[in-house]
């Protein structure tokens, strides 16, 4: 069925509510781009002014990006600038976590520039812009070998071209590769494969491919042990970043790693603080309220008011409505853990069964496990389960300089303190 991730939500919502106008809008503009590609005689400029106008009752980016398109759909001129919009509304999807609709609106968009009448078949730099995008929306839904897939259409269609952007291109796509080989687990590979990437960068190699390439080395460092490589890569990767998603990224990575040191967690509170009040990205603030609910029942000793921490930051992990049910999941998983640290036995026995509960319905097996641990340990007599508490200073496989960590962490506590205050900050070196 065609757009059946749009008519699903549809389906789910409340007609009046912002998604599914939101949805309704998007699924016009993909019907109207199947009747073009299938019938391009059909579309006449009433009916194409009617539907633009029935756009408008989405949100504002999105209303815009999509009249653009519908309305290049009558003159159909220039395909490419029709079918250009399209690309930059699966972009917004994708950085609004809405991943099984941006695959939607990128394979329609590659079954239209393919079809034989049209020349955007013999165009690989639109192609391969598209399938970059679907690899990482794929990545993103966790389908990782239809992500591996599109990388490797990226680099198919450029492999004869020689000129900077397409090399670029072909690179991150590769350098994407080695992060799928990272998350299922596959270290040794993606360790081989990213330091194959990176022996081949130029020094005109962009920022971008360099701070993905760190990213994904520090990650593996992270998982193979040696926790202030990871540091420092994610650190490097912190100072040349070429944005403000970049940077938010990397400054997440640093905290993680920080934690596994079971140093500076009160670093690792300012990061996770910041983002969450000046982040760009719904996914890295929805995460990082998550993180300060751990880190409040964690380093619960070490934090006077870590109580009174929690009840705030779970006030406002309520208020976030972002459709991530993993995170989601683990965010209740905390709070049972807050209610054992804090309330009664009988209400925290009571409340992992509802996590329980929640995380079956949502599919999230990690959850359940741990959640179920927790309760066992609760209820088998003469025992009471112990949480977590702030980890030793873990051992590395490489010998950290505490020095180097104490001043990655200052600076990044200075900037942190800058950007709160004036909205803006430049990294203390």
């Amino acid at each position: 069925m065609r757009h059946y991730a749009f008519l699903r939500i549809l389906g789910r919502s409340d007609p009046e509510s912002a998604a599914a106008r939101n949805a309704a809008a998007g699924l016009l503009a993909l019907r109207q781009l199947d009747i073009w590609a299938d019938h391009p005689g059909l579309l006449e400029d009433e009916h194409v002014a009617a539907v633009a106008r029935r756009i408008q009752d989405a949100d504002p980016a999105i209303a815009h990006i999509l009249t653009a398109a519908v309305r290049d759909m009558a003159r159909a001129r220039d395909v490419n600038r029709m079918l250009a919009p399209f690309v930059a509304y699966a972009v917004l999807l994708i950085d609004r976590l809405q991943h099984t609709l941006a695959v939607d609106v990128l394979d329609s968009v590659i079954g239209v520039a393919m079809i034989d009448r049209l020349d955007m078949g013999r165009d690989p730099w639109f192609l391969a812009t598209c399938y970059m995008q679907l690899g990482e929306a794929y990545f993103l839904c966790g389908k990782w070998v239809r992500a591996h897939e599109s990388f490797e259409r990226v680099r198919a269609l450029l492999q004869s071209h020689t000129g900077r952007a397409e090399r670029e291109m072909a690179l991150l796509a590769t350098v994407r590769d080695c992060m799928i080989d990272y998350v299922q687990g596959n270290l040794g590979l993606a360790k081989t494969n990213i330091a194959k990437s990176m022996a081949s960068f130029t020094p005109d190699t962009s920022p971008t491919i360099r701070h993905r390439a760190l990213m994904v080395r520090g990650g593996i460092a992270i998982r193979l042990g040696n926790f202030f490589h990871g540091l420092t890569d994610f650190y490097a990767a912190f100072q040349i970043a070429d944005g403000p998603r970049a940077r938010e990224l990397s400054l997440c990575d640093i905290a993680v790693a920080l934690i596994m040191m079971g140093r500076h967690y009160d670093t690792a509170m300012n990061v996770y603080a910041y983002m969450v009040r000046h982040g760009t990205s719904s996914y890295v603030r929805y995460v990082s309220v998550v993180n300060l609910l751990e880190l409040c029942v964690i380093n619960a000793d070490a934090l006077p008011d870590a109580e009174a921490q929690f009840a705030y930051w779970w006030e406002v992990f309520g208020t976030m409505d972002v459709p991530m049910p993993e995170s989601e999941m683990h965010g209740w998983l905390f709070y049972a853990n807050s209610i054992e640290r804090w309330g009664t036995r009988a209400d925290a026995i009571r409340t992992y069964q509802e996590v329980i509960a929640r995380a079956k319905r949502a599919g999230i097996h990690r959850v359940v496990s741990q959640a179920e641990n927790a309760l066992d340990a609760l209820l088998r007599p003469g025992t009471q389960k112990p949480l977590r508490e702030p980890a030793p200073p873990a051992k590395s496989r490489t010998a950290p300089s505490k020095s180097r960590t104490a001043l990655i962490a200052r600076s990044v506590d200075a900037f942190c303190l800058a950007a709160s205050s004036s909205g803006e900050a430049r990294l203390v070196r």
